[in-house]
């Protein structure tokens, strides 16, 4: 469980570090759709490649795998969000995105994910 648990840490290290940085940048925007769009391109990129690195860890058991599997699935719909919003080509397009509730429930799915592997890998 601890190795598998260190694995997890390590794979959300670069999703934190990149949602930070993306924060920074963002408020350097403005209102300029494109510098936005292309900053949530390169989120989409990182959940995606979080749900992959998830997808190798070996866990100890088949509930710890099925909670693995989960997060990464749900990484993947929120890279799949960031990448629909990285394609946006209007405010009126983006704000819809933005606002819609696949858009909250992924966040928070793969929010509650990541608690509940954490809790279960560290337990």
């Amino acid at each position: 469980k601890v190795q598998a648990y260190n694995q997890v840490e390590a794979a959300i290290t670069p999703v934190t570090n990149a949602e930070n940085s993306a924060a920074t940048s963002l408020q350097a925007c403005g209102q300029n759709l494109s510098c936005v769009t292309k900053i949530d391109a390169q989120l989409a990129g990182t959940y995606t490649t979080f749900a992959s690195k998830l997808s190798t860890i070996g866990t100890p058991n088949g509930q710890d795998s099925a909670l693995a599997a989960q997060t990464a699935s749900d990484a993947g719909k929120v890279g799949a969000v960031y990448a629909s919003l990285g394609k946006a080509t209007s405010a009126t397009q983006y704000e819809s995105i933005a606002t819609a509730g696949s858009t909250t429930s992924a966040v928070n799915a793969l929010k509650n994910d990541l608690t509940n592997l954490g809790n279960a890998l560290s337990g």
